[in-house]
């Protein structure tokens, strides 16, 4: 196992502020679902994860929750993950998609990190885009 990557799973969450940026971000593809509340109805669409931190996320998504939003995300495939809480920080639309920047609520559970991280990527997971769905 590359020697970063153990260390950042062993890493203790830094403080929000001035070290938001030395919580190191790492790369994945995995799916995921990002929901929100909009009026009265719960909205849960389809995302893909960017990259992801003890503190924060970036996913791609085609349709994107309101700026600052709460919103609450998890990993999807053959193991989901337990859903976590965080606050929308940033939309950028690129190529038809969105970039959902996510600040966590509580650092980001080693779970859903080794989930993101390590998991293996079955061959749907590289090859769809993530689409818009709504959950009742």
């Amino acid at each position: 196992m590359n020697d970063n990557l153990l260390g950042f799973l062993k890493s203790r969450p830094r403080a929000v502020g001035d070290a938001f940026r030395t919580n190191p971000r790492h790369q994945s593809r995995r799916r995921a679902m990002v929901s929100w509340q909009q009026g009265r109805e719960t909205r849960t669409v389809k995302a893909r994860l960017i990259d992801i931190s003890r503190m924060g996320a970036a996913l791609t998504s085609s349709t994107s929750p309101p700026t600052a939003a709460f919103v609450r995300i998890r990993l999807v495939g053959s193991t989901p993950t337990p859903w976590i809480e965080g606050d929308v920080v940033g939309i950028e639309p690129t190529d038809g998609t969105y970039r959902i920047r996510i600040k966590f609520r509580e650092p980001c559970p080693t779970i859903m990190i080794k989930s993101a991280v390590l998991a293996p990527h079955t061959s749907d997971e590289k090859t769809t885009r993530p689409t818009s769905s709504e959950q009742p």
